[in-house]
């Protein structure tokens, strides 16, 4: 019998331990769209910085975006919300590999051969404001349809198989609401909708620290708030931000702190997540359109535009001094990271887009009792699962069809990492 035998222990402890380098910053420009002229003046356009080198270049433009408004990357490949597309770029071929229209697209989630997007457009009402695709070929598995959720969305984040949605409304003046909704990624569907309170309406961004969820929120433009939300209790504290009219998608967690500006304004605040206190920080003497924390180092990537002309990207440390900028092209707002593992002698790490070829039996040992797997196939249904309840876990993969599979390991301390698997 051929075996595979994965030794966890290392290689686990590795994937949370190694330090990461940042070997490429991508970087989303918005570019310019003149809506008196209706004419796009300069592209929506992705650059590539190298902090080793210094040296920005542009990657690619989408033509006929008027605007973008999100970036990820995930195994070579660029993921790009712009306008009415939703754009993959192959950074090894150079070319973009799949695009299709998503009318009114807003942000994009990967996790587990699934696209979560959220919708919303100006003046127009859409069937669904949520919708779900598949990763490899970007078909529509399923979308919650506006009877069930009737405002538009923005921001997600995946935790514990459910993906947690800021529901704000903020295309329809006046009518802003402030909700999370909680999609189950298993069934496919909408698990419940929490209301954030009267005084966290318009949830513009959502951050992830220490098992709860925080939602900066603009509520209705004469003021802001964050609020924060623990899933396991269910409590909900909001806090309002002193002296702050609009964020406007200008905010960060770095350390401790969540950074956030006033649209047009100079002047960083800092809410404290310990004491949950805000207060002013520091005057950045710049008026920031886009800002993103590197999670490795806590950089702060922030960016600066005239909106007709230039760019220019401010990289600061986690206590907001200045490190190093360079210039990107106009309207940079948000910003993805490739990373260039540097490991120990006797540590290697798992990248999370590594096939592995098994066949008749899979095993794996890791340095702590693991509660369960899942096996499925690359449309998300499931194939088999398991209690295992030790260090090592074995699975006869003998009888299963050739193919490629997603393997979801679950840990005590409540981690979970997936695995991708060819069966030959």
């Amino acid at each position: 019998m051929k075996k595979f035998i994965l030794l966890f222990c290392l290689a686990f402890s590795a994937f949370l331990s190694a330090q990461k380098t940042v070997k490429q910053v991508f970087v989303l420009n918005e570019g310019s769209f003149n809506y008196s002229t209706g004419q796009i003046e300069v592209p929506v356009s992705i650059g590539a910085f190298n902090p080793a080198s210094g040296q920005y270049s542009k990657i690619f433009e989408i033509p006929g975006a008027r605007f973008a408004s999100d970036i990820l990357f995930e195994n070579g490949l660029i993921w790009v919300a712009a306008d009415k597309f939703l754009s993959v770029f192959d950074t090894k071929s150079g070319q973009i590999i799949r695009q299709i229209e998503i009318e009114g697209i807003r942000k994009i989630a990967l996790t587990n051969g699934l696209v979560i997007v959220t919708r919303g457009e100006y003046n127009k009402s859409l069937d669904s404001y949520i919708q779900i695709y598949n990763q490899y070929d970007l078909s529509l598995k399923t979308e919650i349809h506006s009877n069930q959720l009737a405002y538009t969305c923005e921001n997600i984040l995946i935790r514990d198989n459910q993906a947690y949605i800021a529901v704000n409304n903020g295309f329809v003046w006046g009518e802003e609401v402030g909700k999370l909704a909680v999609i189950d990624l298993e069934q496919l569907e909408l698990e419940k909708m929490i209301e954030l309170g009267p005084n966290a309406k318009n949830p513009e961004n959502l951050i992830e620290k220490n098992g709860r969820l925080y939602t900066l929120n603009n509520k209705n433009y004469t003021g802001s708030s964050i609020s924060e939300f623990n899933p396991l209790t269910s409590e909900i504290h909001t806090l309002d931000l002193p002296g702050i009219t609009s964020l406007c998608g200008t905010s960060a967690l770095a350390g401790e702190s969540i950074y956030y500006q006033e649209a047009g304004k100079t002047q960083l605040g800092a809410y404290t997540i310990p004491s949950r206190t805000a207060a002013p920080y520091v005057d950045a003497e710049r008026s920031f359109y886009g800002m993103t924390v590197e999670e490795e180092s806590n950089d702060i990537y922030a960016a600066v535009t005239d909106y007709k002309t230039f760019g220019k990207v401010y990289v600061y440390d986690h206590n907001f001094q200045e490190k190093y900028s360079f210039d990107a092209s106009v309207s940079p707002g948000d910003f993805a990271f490739e990373y260039a593992a540097t490991n120990n002698q006797n540590e290697w790490v798992i990248p999370k887009s590594r096939w592995y070829v098994a066949q008749d039996e899979f095993i794996l040992k890791s340095d702590e009792n693991m509660i369960s797997y899942k096996l499925m196939d690359l449309s998300g249904n499931e194939i088999a699962s398991q209690q295992v309840g030790s260090k090592e876990m074995k699975m006869d993969v003998e009888n299963l069809n050739s193919g490629l599979y997603l393997l979801k390991i679950s840990w005590n301390s409540n981690r979970t990492h997936p695995l991708k698997i060819l069966i030959p």
